[in-house]
């Protein structure tokens, strides 16, 4: 898969793991510029323990994103899928592929007043989430930026205009053991591709 066929099947990918494994895969070494950041705070007393300095790295690559996608997309392919059935609450992090259907959650906690008994909102939340097999789902902590297309709205759609949402997808994705009242493990997706045929 390249060019024009990968750029409208990709969903997500996160630029900053793309660009490392495209570093290891081919050995290429960017362009590289580390600059340090002092907080106005710091001043001359700062402390041995602190987090008032930092630094930013920036590199630049002769290519695309894109075009680094297609060089590294061989390679991903040979990653292994992840085993369902083989995931437990005390497992180390693993990466691998996953496929299943792209869609959102939302949740909310509410106490109720004893003296009105009024419903109060107290919390609430939403996130996407992969439906994988049988009943299993796998929730996504996920960057806006990384989507593409402005896909991320939907999201925010969900709370009014929109009813539903299923897309078909192929995730390479890092799974914790991460448990929420939803789902009994989280993931970073690290490529997410539509699944033109369906799955």
């Amino acid at each position: 898969m390249k060019g024009k066929e990968l750029l409208e099947a990709t969903i997500y990918a996160d630029r900053g793991y793309v660009a490392d494994l495209y570093e290891t895969v081919t050995g290429t070494r960017p362009l590289t510029t580390i600059t340090k950041n002092e907080s106005k705070k710091a001043g001359a007393s700062l402390q041995i323990f602190s987090a008032e300095l930092s630094a930013t790295e920036t590199r630049s690559y002769a290519i695309s994103s894109l075009e680094m996608l297609s060089e590294i997309l061989p390679h991903l392919k040979e990653a292994s899928e992840i085993e369902i059935e083989a995931l437990s609450s005390r497992m180390a992090s693993q990466s691998g592929w996953i496929e299943g259907r792209l869609s959102i959650f939302r949740s909310a906690s509410s106490v109720q007043k004893r003296d009105t008994s009024d419903v109060i909102t107290t919390a609430k939340d939403q996130f996407f989430y992969i439906a994988g097999p049988g009943a299993f789902k796998l929730a996504l902590i996920t960057n806006p930026s990384y989507f593409s297309l402005g896909l991320d709205t939907f999201l925010r759609m969900q709370q009014t205009a929109l009813k539903s949402l299923s897309i078909p997808v192929r995730a390479y994705v890092r799974i914790f053991a991460a448990e929420t009242y939803a789902t009994p493990f989280v993931a970073v997706p690290l490529l997410m591709l539509e699944q033109r045929g369906g799955i």
